[in-house]
């Protein structure tokens, strides 16, 4: 089981948990735009994984597989935070090498989790949309609010050089598709 947690606080700050303990807090972390559309789903991916691997040891690797890009997106975070003279409360004056990194752990650990059959329906169609301008994005293990309604989400890493106006098409992409998103503020 993925033992490794992370997450992602809406004002800037990352928590890692390991087995439901704090293992770091990023406090001052530089301001990443996150789009989150709220997925209309309402699993429990933990609880899932769980189920797939009683019935299907074999398919640790997998699971095995998660807990790696884990650790290596938490290396990525304690890079950035030890950059010399870069302004850790702008995501665009960090080398955009990791960036390109986290966004490449973002897809890689969403396509993962498709192949132990975690996504619904709606996570396809979102991640198909998000695609389409050049985003990926993950499903969460938490849940939320947005519109009113308890779910979990998906998450998508902005592009360091987005316009406003291009979230705002994107926002209303999946909009016409009755999904209801938010963005995060830099």
């Amino acid at each position: 089981m993925c033992p490794i947690d992370t997450s992602v606080i809406v004002n800037g700050g990352i928590t890692v948990y390991e087995k439901n303990t704090v293992l770091t807090m990023y406090q001052h972390f530089p301001s990443i735009k996150i789009l989150l559309v709220y997925s209309k789903v309402n699993k429990n991916i933990r609880k899932n994984k769980e189920i797939i691997l009683a019935y299907w040891p074999g398919l640790k690797s997998i699971v095995d597989s998660i807990n790696n890009l884990s650790w290596k997106s938490i290396d990525v975070f304690e890079q950035i935070k030890d950059i010399k003279g870069v302004n850790t409360s702008e995501l665009d004056t960090i080398p955009e090498s990791y960036y390109d990194e986290l966004v490449e752990l973002i897809h890689m650990n969403q396509g993962l989790l498709k192949m132990l059959n975690v996504p619904h329906g709606n996570v396809d169609i979102i991640c198909a949309i998000a695609q389409e301008h050049f985003l990926y994005g993950k499903m969460t293990d938490s849940r939320g609010k947005l519109a009113g309604k308890d779910s979990e989400f998906m998450f998508h890493l902005l592009l360091l050089n987005v316009e406003n106006e291009d979230i705002s098409g994107i926002m209303e992409e999946f909009k016409k598709h009755s999904f209801s998103t938010m963005v995060t503020d830099s």
